[in-house]
């Protein structure tokens, strides 16, 4: 699994502080998606369990 991005402190995606991490590889290609780029599964850095990416 690959991941585009992390944002470590957001309030943007639900209610209070928390962590998003956005992954990597989407077959709905919506019109008014905010980024087309990450609809690759092969875009972003590959996601490794117990390794910090922030």
């Amino acid at each position: 699994m690959n991941y585009s991005g992390v944002k470590p402190v957001t309030i943007e995606n639900g209610t209070g502080v928390r962590v998003s991490l956005f992954v990597s590889g989407c077959r709905h290609h919506c019109r008014e998606c905010f980024n087309p780029e990450t609809w690759d599964f092969g875009y972003g850095k590959p996601f490794k369990i117990g390794r910090a990416h922030v």
